[in-house]
């Protein structure tokens, strides 16, 4: 079941689609105790990522204030909300001025109404729910990236890398 394709980044979470009416069908199969583990697993690592990812938020910013030349592809992740949906994207072409991050949207978005690749957004501190930069081809941070990786199945995760400019380690 991968289904993330990502040519640098990736989409995580509120992408709820409308769905259309459908005749009434039998009840689905009531989830086994493994599936109810990994789902429960799943919301654990992605919890315990947003918290690192705003516990050790300082280091991307001494990072982005005093690159290296061997530190590039700064982002930061944040919630993007329409009033309806919220979704977390990568702001790309990041700036910190002290108080606020400023970038790009960097994915497309998916179910938000209100954004589109491209535009410009901007987000305090406590609104980065991930960041990351590539130091010589390994990634630091990408704390989400990460979770959701740790849930594949040993072949989507070796896919999933293929498919990276960048190394996960």
């Amino acid at each position: 079941m991968f289904w993330i394709a990502l040519p640098v980044f990736v989409v995580i979470a509120g992408c709820a689609r409308k769905q259309t009416a459908a005749p009434i069908a039998a009840a689905p199969a009531v989830p086994s105790a493994t599936e109810i583990a990994r789902l429960h697993a799943d919301k654990t690592r992605v919890v315990v990522a947003l918290r690192l990812a705003q516990t050790n938020l300082p280091k991307f910013v001494r990072a982005l204030r005093k690159p290296k030349p061997s530190q590039t592809q700064f982002a930061v992740k944040a919630g993007i909300f329409d009033g309806r949906r919220t979704q977390h994207v990568w702001l790309n072409d990041v700036t910190f001025d002290g108080k606020k991050f400023r970038g790009k949207l960097g994915n497309r978005v998916l179910g938000v109404k209100n954004a589109k690749l491209g535009d410009k957004v901007e987000v305090a501190p406590s609104g980065v729910s991930d960041w990351m930069y590539v130091e010589n081809r390994k990634l630091i941070g990408g704390y989400t990236l990460r979770a959701l990786r740790d849930g594949l199945s040993p072949q989507d995760k070796k896919s999933f890398d293929k498919s990276l400019p960048f190394v996960v380690s």
